[in-house]
């Protein structure tokens, strides 16, 4: 073989060398973005603890990412029997939470309620929000509280949170379900434990684990001692055999899938109609 040729044929095998090495970064790259989009973790104002969301602003990008996330197919679950709830109006009802809680108000189709909730929404940062409610627009929970009247009132914090010392965040919980039992005396103020996240997010190595979440849980689960205080643990419908978040019901291992927030919105409904008969309300 003439030296030419022989030089003529290496080039080429280089050139194609490096246009597969250029097509498989760009293909590597291309992933890293499209979970960047999704937004799983955002970081909170104090730049310190990051927050759990799905996207900091709802740019077209962002929508058609959490589209995706939440209307994903999930899993098909074999012998799912289906589920007979109580129902009970709850147009007097307010929502008040972070992303996991905006995925309530999207899907939930809880009819009539109202909601306060906010991506990366906490303990520490609730009272600088100003949260657009539908009758209302945007406002400020205190002046939500102030101005409205409300029968039910449910919480669902501390995922946010879970970066932060548990008894201090347990301190200002308590604060906030003071701060609301104060603005709206005859309501009955709902606790909800916060949802547990999948076993593989939980053992990421992220500070978002289920035996924090727990700790939260167990410490706001003792406000349910005050008056009309009560405690709702939804993780019994979501939890697999190892009490993570069961895979199929989530797309990132922290939000559900939206036909699971239909079902988390009716077993809300389902339990308060059963607190509201034992207690003869």
């Amino acid at each position: 073989m003439k030296k030419s040729n022989l030089i003529i044929i290496i080039s080429f095998i280089l050139v194609i060398a490096v246009a597969a090495s250029f097509m498989l970064f760009k293909k590597s790259g291309s992933s890293d973005n499209a979970e960047n989009e999704i937004g799983t973790v955002a970081y909170a104002e104090s730049g310190e603890i990051p927050t759990v969301g799905y996207g900091d602003k709802e740019t077209d990008g962002h929508k058609e990412a959490k589209k995706a996330l939440f209307e994903s197919e999930p899993t098909k679950e074999k012998n799912q029997e289906p589920r007979e709830y109580k129902t009970m109006p709850m147009d007097d009802a307010l929502f008040i939470g972070d992303s996991r809680t905006v995925g309530l108000s999207d899907y939930g189709k809880i009819e009539g309620a109202e909601f306060f909730s906010d991506v990366g929404m906490s303990v520490y940062n609730i009272f600088d929000k100003n949260v657009k409610v539908s009758s209302v627009g945007r406002v400020s929970l205190k002046n939500l509280l102030e101005n409205n009247e409300y029968s039910k009132i449910y919480l669902m914090l501390g995922i946010n949170e879970a970066g932060y010392e548990i008894a201090q965040t347990v301190e200002k919980y308590e604060q906030l379900v003071d701060f609301v039992k104060e603005k709206e005396p005859d309501a009955k103020i709902f606790i909800m434990a916060n949802l547990h996240v999948s076993n593989a997010k939980s053992s990421s190595g992220s500070y978002i684990n289920n035996k924090t979440l727990d700790k939260i849980n167990e410490g706001i689960s003792a406000f349910a001692q005050k008056d009309n205080v009560f405690f709702l643990d939804v993780n019994e419908l979501f939890d697999d055999n190892n009490r993570g978040l069961a895979p199929s019901k989530t797309g990132d291992g922290v939000h559900l899938y939206a036909k699971y927030y239909v079902e988390w919105g009716k077993w809300i409904v389902d339990r308060s109609a059963q607190i509201w008969e034992e207690n003869g309300f």
